[in-house]
């Protein structure tokens, strides 16, 4: 029983370093540029400057072939030339937005060079019909294209032949000879140098970030890539401004589209090593500069359990780092080991994602724990790398008595090692019925300036959302004698430089009763866990009570420094 033979899948053609590389990139060289304009060069700015310019121009070419042999040789090349190795090096979006235009330059070149091969042509027969001409040409250049690439290299080589006998000839009369090309020239130029320049910058960075999966045959200093990428940039301004800031422009504008596509690519590029290793640099610096409560920054750790029923809570969360700190959303799973984590990845997943549809400034982390207390406990001990530990912990209120047992050992637990307690429960009035004031209940100095630098960071953090919002400090005094305490409080404004409005209130009624009264429709409300008759966290009851007494309606917080747990308390 005979069976046929399957067929070989064609091999792709390939036309060697000969005809591939070597004679294409000659015939580059002695093209229009070198014909038309060499001599045009000379004539003005004499024959030493125009030989500096040239070796300005080879150094560039040479530092950028380098830079790309480098590149290449790390990566197995396929179709896309210059697109494919920047969307591979620095991602999708920015080698779209240099592929693109370089695209654009190559299509422009046609036409540039067919308006050279005319221009030539009426040098030596000056009544040709440029147009009809040119039409011509492009046909032709139409149908070797059609036919096939190989038809196009044997084509090169009858080029070449032709030019090394014209060329002496040729050198002598053209450099008068200044026309179309000079509007051409431009666009070409600025988006090839554009693709150079980033070619070197790819090169330079792979190798100062070094992944380990930088492995190129071909090794370049970073040093020579970066002079290449600075070489082109400078070279960009030197040659027409207007023409470099609007190729910058056409970049930086297709950037922008590719970026919010959200395209989603198969590969990785440099730009997380980057991070890395700037974050590296970063985490190390910051460890061995000097810690000082001036230097204070928001790293908030929020345990959120599902962020998609706690809206409310991860939006103030959001204001509150407001762009200055780091936020850490995460939720504790509780169980046995065995059920529990084989739905680790599914929720870290579900965390990750909400991050991003919410365009949230915030890294997502799920822990297994047999229980909550021991969860918060593993948080805070291993969540973080150095300075970068979290300082401050947010927890949603929460009204189920089952949960208030593990809710108060947690609470204890936090400051116990040493971290800042925010309690935060939602508003149940509406945003229009509650006045634009952010009340900071005062009781003393110790904990004085974290509530005031918090109601100051919702501001600064809400991106505008409550720029008629106005901060009111407040402090229940007994008498008369209480002033002078209480001027300590203005004292501490004025040091930390926040806009507030003071207000020293005068009364021998339980401060509860107070401050429900007098920030009844206040939409922000900060204020220290036991506050006298307003317990805090440490007692279930008189959180009840604080709940029920102290939050109608608004926003609550209760902020706590762990500078303020004392023995007894």
């Amino acid at each position: 029983m005979s069976r046929e033979a399957s067929p070989r899948p064609a091999e792709p053609l390939k036309f060697g370093t000969f005809g591939g590389v070597f004679t294409p990139n000659l015939l580059t060289i002695l093209g229009v540029f070198m014909f038309l304009r060499a001599g045009w060069v000379v004539g003005n700015a004499g024959l030493e400057q125009a030989l500096i310019i040239l070796c300005v121009a080879n150094a560039i070419t040479l530092l950028t072939s380098l830079s790309l042999s480098a590149v290449a040789t790390n990566i197995r090349v396929k179709g896309g030339g210059a697109y494919f190795l920047i969307s591979r090096n620095l991602g999708l979006e920015i080698g779209g937005a240099i592929g693109l235009p370089l695209f654009f330059a190559q299509a422009v070149s046609v036409a540039f060079y067919i308006i050279g091969f005319v221009e030539s042509l009426q040098f030596l027969f000056p009544n040709l019909p440029a147009r009809e001409i040119s039409v011509g040409v492009l046909a032709v250049l139409f149908i070797i294209a059609w036919v096939g690439a190989e038809l196009a290299v044997r084509t090169q080589y009858v080029i070449m032949a032709a030019l090394a006998l014209a060329l002496s000839a040729v050198l002598a009369g053209l450099c008068l000879l200044i026309g179309k090309l000079d509007l051409i020239a431009p666009i070409i130029t600025m988006f090839f140098l554009a693709a150079y320049g980033t070619v070197n910058f790819v090169a330079g960075l792979s190798r100062l970030v070094s992944n380990p999966s930088y492995r190129p045959t071909f090794r370049v200093h970073w040093l020579s890539s970066l002079l290449g990428f600075a070489g082109c940039l400078f070279v960009m301004f030197l040659l027409n401004v207007v023409a470099t800031i609007g190729s910058i422009i056409v970049i930086a504008g297709i950037y922008v589209v590719l970026k919010r596509r959200e395209y989603k690519t198969a590969w990785g590029d440099e730009r997380s090593g980057l991070w890395f290793a700037i974050a590296r640099f970063g985490l190390l610096k910051l460890a061995a500069s000097q810690q000082h409560v001036r230097n204070w920054r928001p790293v908030l750790l929020v345990l959120v359990g599902n962020p998609k029923s706690r809206l409310g809570m991860v939006d103030v969360a959001d204001r509150l780092e407001a762009r200055r700190g780091l936020l850490v959303l995460a939720q504790i799973i509780t169980g046995d080991w065995q059920k529990t984590l084989p739905r680790q990845a599914g929720v870290q997943k579900a965390i990750e994602e909400f991050i991003q549809e919410n365009r949230l400034s915030a890294v997502g982390k799920t822990v297994l724990s047999d229980a909550f207390v021991h969860g918060v406990t593993s948080l805070l001990q291993v969540l973080g790398v150095g300075a970068l530990d979290p300082n401050t912990v947010l927890v949603g209120w929460s009204e189920d008595a089952l949960k208030r047992t593990q809710f108060v050992g947690a609470v204890q637990r936090i400051l116990e090692l040493e971290r800042n307690l925010l309690v935060y429960a939602e508003p149940e009035l509406p945003p229009h019925e509650l006045e634009p004031v952010i009340d900071v209940w005062w009781r003393a100095r110790i904990n004085g300036s974290f509530m005031p630098t918090l109601a100051h960071l919702l501001i600064e953090g809400s991106e505008g959302r409550m720029r008629d919002h106005r901060i009111r400090v407040r402090r229940i005094i007994a008498d008369e004698a209480g002033r002078e305490e209480a001027r300590a409080m203005q004292a501490m404004l004025a040091e930390v430089r926040i806009e507030a409005g003071v207000e020293i209130l005068i009364s021998e009624r339980p401060p509860l009763e107070v401050i429900a009264e007098k920030s009844a429709l206040s939409d922000f409300f900060v204020r220290r866990p036991g506050h006298r008759g307003c317990r805090g966290p440490g007692e279930s009851a008189g959180h009840v009570r604080a709940r029920g007494g102290c939050a109608q309606g608004k926003h609550l917080i209760l902020a706590k420094s762990w500078h303020d747990l004392h023995p007894g308390e």
